[in-house]
Formats: structure tokens, sequence, C-alpha cells
């Protein structure tokens, strides 16, 4: 019997519940809904999770259609899925927890007796060492862009070469054009906060393989990523051996060992000038922002040959505001 929160599950048996996490000022539970599946027969245990984040939504309907499409009788193993690990910032529709303006996923393994976010990640957590041998976690960019789908995954010390070598072996069964692989030693240009307190990081210390996957754009629904994901999941469980079948690593997949975020220094409005997906030579405009006359503020350019990740479609930005993130180096998957 697996015990996960409210669920208590049997081999061959697939069960809904809850983990609570938290409670509100009114008496209301904070809970994460979560679906258990067992095979028949034993087996590993792939977590797989979303909307850590709660505008990134595209990975809540890529779990609700993977789950759909698994039978207990096929599996071998166990599916554990939390399609919504931070209910309040889907409440909110938005990134951060609104009751404390924490990035939930720069809190774990969080802290029990810590603000709400923290108790939030702790008690989640607990559950994620006790039971997964494997990690997904389903993410997207923020509202106000526009981006490829691409894979993140991280290499850090202190964690056995094995773990990190099934960790881009997921990744790249994604089957995604895009993977990033964040060295923490010597990452720069990395987006700002506790790169060590997010949900993959916490897992690769505890030995657990683990990838994020950013699925285009947030606040919107992009099915055709939603697809793209519950493919490259089912290939993540045939290389695990749950599902039946021989996994599939797709030609034309580059690794980016280098990337890099470029911010705003003036305030207006910022106008494209390249696409999510284009390979861009050094010293190409990116974005011009400008003023409400129509004059020319400031231009971007890209530092040296770039591939375009993402790239803000929201004109209106203050200084400082990302605009676009980059692939500043890559190779080729052989």
């Amino acid at each position: 019997m697996l015990s996960i929160g409210s669920v208590s599950c049997s081999q061959g048996e697939s069960r809904n519940g809850y983990i609570k996490v938290a409670e509100l000022a009114y008496g209301g539970e904070v809970r994460v809904p979560v679906t258990v599946i067992r095979g028949a027969q034993e087996g590993p245990v792939l977590w797989i999770n979303a909307a850590v984040h709660g505008e990134e939504v595209s990975g809540i309907f890529a779990i609700l259609k993977l789950i759909k499409s698994i039978n207990s009788s096929d599996l071998k193993g166990t599916i554990i899925a939390t399609p919504v690990c931070n209910p309040l910032a889907l409440k909110g529709m938005q990134k951060f927890t609104p009751e404390d303006q924490l990035d939930m996923d720069q809190q774990f393994p969080g802290r029990e007796g810590g603000w709400l976010s923290e108790q939030m990640a702790y008690h989640f957590f607990r559950e994620v060492k006790k039971h997964a041998s494997y990690m997904v976690d389903l993410h997207a960019l923020g509202s106000s862009y526009a981006a490829v789908p691409y894979t993140v995954y991280k290499n850090l010390s202190g964690v056995a070469a094995e773990t990190l070598v099934k960790t881009e072996e997921m990744a790249l069964l994604m089957g995604l054009k895009a993977n990033c692989r964040v060295d923490l030693s010597t990452a720069k240009g990395e987006l700002p906060g506790s790169l060590r307190g997010a949900l993959d990081v916490q897992c690769l210390l505890n030995n657990i393989p683990a990838i994020m996957v950013e699925l285009g754009a947030g606040g919107r629904v992009e099915w055709e990523n939603v697809n793209r994901a519950v493919n490259g999941l089912q290939n993540i469980l045939r290389y695990l051996r749950m599902l039946d079948g021989e996994p599939r690593r797709p030609s034309g997949q580059m690794i980016i060992t280098e990337r890099a975020f470029l911010n705003t220094r003036r305030g207006g409005l910022a106008v494209p000038e390249v696409q999510p997906g284009d390979e861009i030579a050094g010293n190409t405009p990116i974005a011009r922002v400008l003023d409400f006359y129509g004059e020319e503020r400031e231009c971007l350019v890209s530092p040296g040959k770039a591939y375009v990740l993402g790239l803000r479609i929201n004109p209106v930005v203050n200084s400082g505001e990302i605009i676009v993130g980059l692939g500043l180096k890559w190779e080729e998957v052989k």
C-alpha cells in the first residue's frame, strides 16, 4: 500500500486525493491535488509536477491528458501526478504566492515553521523525498512572453554521476529542440534568487534525477506544447521501463551550455525585432524601446551568436524588465 496525503493506493489501482500543505485565516486548508497510478508490477516512481507558478497552466493540461492515457494494467511502477503544486498562486493567476509574495520554487526544501510558501514547500517536498525515484517539473515563461518549449537541467557538486546522466537523458527524451544544461558552479546571467531552492535542484541533491520543462508561454494553454509534453513523458516512461516499447530520442536537438537574460535600461514601449526560435548573429537588434513620441530610447542587441528561447511580447516595460532569454553557446546532440 502506498500512502501519500489523503491517498492510499494498492498495486493495479488509481486514486485521487490531496496533500495538505497549509491553512488559511478562515480555517480553510491549502490542498495540492494528487493522482496516484500504481501498476500491477513493481517499478520506479515517476513524479510529475506542474503549476508551482500559478500562471504556468499548460503543464496542468499535459498531466491531465497523460493520466487519461495510462492504464494501470500496462504500467510497471507508479506515477504520482500533482497538476497544481501552488493552488494559491493558481487562484491569483500569478507567479508568486499572493499571501506572502514569495516564489515557491525558490523555497524548497522548505521550512516547517517558516513563511507560508516555505511551509507549503516543506510539506510537499517531504512527500517527494519519501516517494519519488524521478521528477519532471512542468513550467512555462510568464504571460508577457512568447517562447519555444525547452528543457532545463542542472549540474551541481555533491550529486552522483549516475543521477546527472539519467537527468540529461530524461531531458533529451522530452524530444524538444532546445535543452539548457545549467552548471550551477559556473552559471552566469541566470535569473535572480535562490537557484538551490528550486524543486529540481533539491531533488538532485537527494539523488532524484529531475528536470524542468518550459512549455512555451504562461497565462494561456498552448495545446501543441501540451501534446509535446505528453509525448515526451510517455517516452520517459518507456525509458524507465514503466511502459512497454523503446524510447526514441529525436534528431536535431541542441544542448545549450550558456544562456543569458537581457534587461532593459530604459522604460517605454518595447518592439521586438526577432522571434523565438531564431538563430541570430552578434550585434543583431533584438528589441527597441521607444518613448511615447515614437523615438528610440534603447536598442538591445545580441552579445554574440545566439538562439532565441523566449521574448517579451507585452510592450509596456520599465527599466530592468527581462526582454529576451538567449542561448549563447550550444552543441548539437549526436
